[in-house]
């Protein structure tokens, strides 16, 4: 039984990009014109050996408009555009959160972990909400087979805290958006 991979999306206008979650090689499990709903297999991606099934976030549906290779399988990369769906659900407020976002930047998961904002249940959080975050600041801790790796800023200038993605102890995977950012 293979593990399933939430995509992420990207919102533009009424389409929205499906994107790849990990490197891999897709193989689609569906073709142009198919309708598909939130939370519906679409492909597999396979990285490394391991097979990953992989879903449309459970709040959208539509109709597959194009896949991004005529080929059935394909090689992708991380956030490499897998296809495009035309969306039947999109609300106004998802176009406009889309939207008002397209300024913002992300700080993503840096290997997979389990992932905490402390480093212990009793201290407080290494950022809030409205922080500055700095060049090589601890910003959060990654635990792997019970070692933790402190995660750090790795941009070039400061930003403000916006947003926070992730609760505290979550199983995260590499890639996954943590804090969004200005």
């Amino acid at each position: 039984m293979s593990r399933k991979l939430v995509c992420p999306i990207e919102i533009v206008d009424d389409h929205i990009k499906i994107l790849s979650p990990r490197i891999g090689i897709f193989k689609a499990q569906k073709k142009n014109e198919n309708k598909i709903s939130g939370g519906e297999i679409f492909g597999q991606l396979f990285i490394l050996g391991q097979n990953y099934s992989l879903v449309l976030p459970p709040q959208l549906s539509g109709r597959i408009k194009s896949f991004s290779s005529n080929e059935n399988i394909f090689d992708v990369a991380f956030k490499d555009e897998i296809m495009t769906v035309l969306a039947e659900n999109l609300t106004t407020s998802q176009k406009k959160e889309s939207s008002q976002h397209t300024h913002d930047s992300y700080i993503k998961a840096s290997m997979d972990g389990l992932f905490y904002i402390s480093p212990s249940p009793q201290s407080p959080p290494f950022v809030k909400i409205g922080d500055e975050i700095k060049p090589g600041q601890t910003i959060g801790l990654i635990e792997v087979m019970k070692s933790f790796y402190p995660m750090k800023y790795q941009g070039n200038t400061s930003v403000c805290l916006v947003d926070i993605l992730i609760e505290n102890a979550t199983p995260i995977s590499c890639g996954i958006k943590i804090y969004r950012v200005k």
